[in-house]
């Protein structure tokens, strides 16, 4: 069997991985069940949004559910266009903790 030595990354790749929490209605009511959602980038995966969330908050993460986000069709001055695509990362919490999010990211 081989091992394969993983390098422990910094807080600032961490920061990285998350772009912004998402603020919308839905969201909100879904952080009183202690679930919080993240847009996050192309390339982090659920173990990589698990450090991030449990490294930058100091929380612990109990599961993360990583949803792609299609673009949609937009119209700008009567031309036809898409709105971009992105990653968005719903994360619970274990019971009885919580994130402010006014500060950190």
């Amino acid at each position: 069997m081989i091992k394969i030595a993983y390098k422990k990354k910094s807080n600032a790749a961490y920061c990285d991985a998350i772009d912004v929490p998402v603020l919308t209605e839905k969201s909100y009511k879904l952080m009183e069940s202690g679930i919080y959602a993240f847009r996050i980038k192309k390339w982090a995966d659920k173990n990589i949004v698990n450090a991030a969330v449990s490294n930058l908050f100091d929380v612990e993460v109990v599961e993360v559910n990583i949803i792609n986000m299609k673009g949609r069709p937009r119209f700008f001055k009567g031309k036809k266009g898409k709105a971009a695509s992105f990653k968005k990362a719903m994360v619970k919490l274990k019971s009885g903790q919580s994130i402010d999010l006014a500060q950190g990211v």
